[in-house]
């Protein structure tokens, strides 16, 4: 039986809006996105081994959509509040896929098991 803790999925709380950012070099924006999940894992009592479900909100003016990353079986879904026709590149930057190479590149990073499962996803 799993733990209260395992089901208890973290949540990143940025915008979101860093990791897009020209302010912020490549290195200081994976460096913030590691801070900020295992900021959100300590908050649970929790490690990453732990937790089945990381939950990234974004809030961009009145689009408000929420990527769901998935660690137990390696996928990433969004829940948008709009529906559209449009690309993923159109809708959501390149974002999606800065979030998959920084989750594929600190989960190698740990040695989780589940790591080179992210390396294509999306």
């Amino acid at each position: 039986m799993e733990s209260d803790k395992a089901r208890t999925p973290p949540k990143i709380n940025p915008s979101g809006e860093y990791l897009l950012s020209d302010s912020f070099s490549d290195e200081a924006r994976k460096r913030k996105f590691v801070e900020e999940l295992l900021r959100t894992i300590a908050d649970i009592d929790s490690s990453l081994s732990d937790v089945i479900l990381i939950f990234f909100p974004v809030v961009r003016s009145f689009h408000i959509y929420l990527f769901v990353i998935d660690i137990r079986r390696p996928s990433f879904l969004i829940l948008d509040n709009i529906m559209h026709d449009d690309t993923l590149e159109a809708l959501y930057s390149s974002l999606p896929y800065v979030i998959r190479d920084y989750m594929f590149e600190y989960l190698s990073s740990v040695q989780h098991p589940k790591a080179k499962y992210f390396k294509d996803i999306c």
